[in-house]
C-alpha cells in the first residue's frame, strides 16, 4: 500500500512536472477548461520544486478554478476536501480522451455475478473517461436496492474518484478521584473515553481498571463545593460538566448488607462577624441576624429600628466548603439518634440552622427513619 502511495504521488508529480500532460490535454472536451488549468497546475508545481524560488504564489489556480465554481471568487475560507474534488475534476476533464457524446445504460447485476457487473460498468465508464486520474484515482462502490412489494434486487457498480470519511475522535483521558472502603485516602486516577459518553459505559472502563464489580461504584461530578450531577447508568457524561467540576467515583457497599445513602453533607463556612452595630455602630456583646448571619446588633430594638432597611438584603446564603460528605449507611442505622452517633464517632460535626432544628424537635423523635 506505501508503495503504491508513494508511485502514485511521484506519478501525478512527474505528470506535470516534466510536460507529460500536453500529450494528453482534450482542448476540445466541452466539460473542461481547454487544457488551461493543467498548464496553470503545471506552472504551480514548477515553482514549488524549483530550488531558486522560497515562495509560490497558487492565485492563478484559484482563479481559473473560480470561474469552474463561485464560491473560490473571494476570498472566503472553503472547505478543502470541496477543492481538492473540484481540482482533480476539473484537471481529469482537462485530460480526458473518451467520447463524452457515448451514452449507455448502466448494466443491472440481475442474477449475474458481481464480478461480470462490475466490469462491464467500468469499460462503459471508461468509453466516457479515459484519463491518468480514472486510472489511479477513480474506483467502484456497489449499490444494492431491494424492492419491498416485489422482492427484485437491482445491483449496479457506480464509479467514484473520492469518499468523504468521518474521522474517529481522538480518546481523551478523565481525571477522577476515587473513594474506596478500603482505605480513608482519595486516590487519583486517570481513564480514557471519547466524549461525549454514557455513565454506564464510562463506569465499566473505571471498573475494569480498578477491578471491583460496576454494581458497587456510583459516580458524580464536584463543583464549587457542591455536587454539580449525580450519574445513573443511561445518563451521558458530558464534556462541560468535566471542565466544570471533579469527577468523583466512590465504592458502595454490597447491597447484601442493605446499604443505603443518606445522600449529601455539605460543610458550610460561616460569614466574618461583625464588630459593630448595624444601626447605632455601638462595638461590645453583639448578636447576629440569625437569617443571613451577615449583621449584628446590640439590642432587639436597633434590629427591629434597622429591619426596613435591612429587609431586602436579609437572605441566607450559606457558601460550602471542602468536599461534600457521602455517607453510606446500613438500612438499620437510619434512625436520627443513630446516624448523630455515626456521625459524631467519625469526627463529623453537625450544625443545623435554626430553622432546621426547629423542625427536628417538632416532626422528628430519635427513633423515627431518616429514609433517603
Amino acid at each position: 500500500k506505501q508503495w503504491y502511495q508513494r508511485r502514485v504521488r511521484g506519478g501525478l508529480r512527474d505528470l506535470f512536472l516534466l510536460g507529460q500532460y500536453k500529450q494528453q490535454i482534450n482542448r476540445h472536451n466541452p466539460i473542461g477548461t481547454g487544457g488551461k488549468t493543467a498548464e496553470v497546475f503545471h506552472s504551480l508545481l514548477q515553482d514549488m520544486w524549483s530550488a531558486c524560488r522560497g515562495s509560490s504564489n497558487p492565485g492563478s489556480l484559484k482563479s481559473m478554478l473560480s470561474n469552474k465554481s463561485d464560491m473560490y471568487s473571494g476570498f472566503q475560507q472553503q472547505d478543502a476536501q470541496e477543492f481538492l474534488s473540484i481540482l482533480l475534476d476539473t484537471l481529469h476533464e482537462d485530460l480526458n480522451q473518451g467520447d463524452i457524446k457515448c451514452t449507455f445504460v448502466m448494466p443491472d447485476g440481475d442474477g449475474k455475478c458481481d464480478e461480470s457487473v462490475a466490469n462491464e460498468s467500468w469499460n462503459f465508464h471508461k468509453q466516457r473517461n479515459s484519463s491518468y486520474f480514472v486510472e489511479n484515482f477513480m474506483g467502484q462502490y456497489k449499490s444494492k436496492v431491494s424492492c419491498l412489494e416485489c422482492g427484485k434486487v437491482s445491483i449496479t457498480f457506480d464509479p467514484y474518484m473520492y469518499l468523504s470519511l468521518p474521522l474517529a475522535k481522538d480518546r481523551i483521558s478523565i481525571e477522577y478521584y476515587f473513594l474506596s472502603l478500603a482505605s480513608p485516602s482519595i486516590g487519583r486516577c486517570k481513564v480514557y473515553a471519547h466524549l461525549p459518553v454514557s455513565a454506564d459505559s464510562l463506569l465499566r472502563s473505571i471498573s475494569a481498571e480498578l477491578k471491583l464489580n460496576q454494581d458497587k461504584l456510583s459516580m458524580f461530578t464536584i463543583s464549587k463545593n457542591t455536587i454539580l450531577a449525580s450519574y445513573s447508568s443511561s445518563d451521558m457524561v458530558l464534556k462541560s460538566h468535566l471542565s466544570e467540576g471533579q469527577l468523583i467515583v466512590q465504592e458502595n457497599r454490597n447491597s447484601s448488607e442493605g446499604a443505603a445513602v443518606f445522600k449529601v453533607i455539605y460543610a458550610v463556612s460561616d460569614p466574618l462577624p461583625v464588630k459593630f452595630c448595624s444601626f447605632c455602630s455601638t462595638e461590645g456583646d453583639l448578636k447576629r441576624c440569625l437569617r443571613c448571619r451577615k449583621v449584628s446588633y446590640c439590642n432587639q430594638e436597633c434590629q427591629k429600628k434597622h429591619y426596613k432597611a435591612h429587609k431586602s438584603e436579609c437572605k441566607a446564603s450559606p457558601q460550602t466548603v471542602g468536599l461534600p460528605l457521602v455517607l453510606h449507611l446500613k438500612q438499620k442505622d437510619l434512625k436520627y439518634d443513630r446516624f448523630m452517633s455515626i456521625a459524631a464517632s467519625a469526627n463529623i460535626y453537625l450544625n443545623f440552622s435554626q430553622k432546621k432544628k426547629m423542625k427536628l424537635s417538632y416532626n422528628l423523635k430519635t427513633s423515627d427513619n431518616l429514609g433517603n
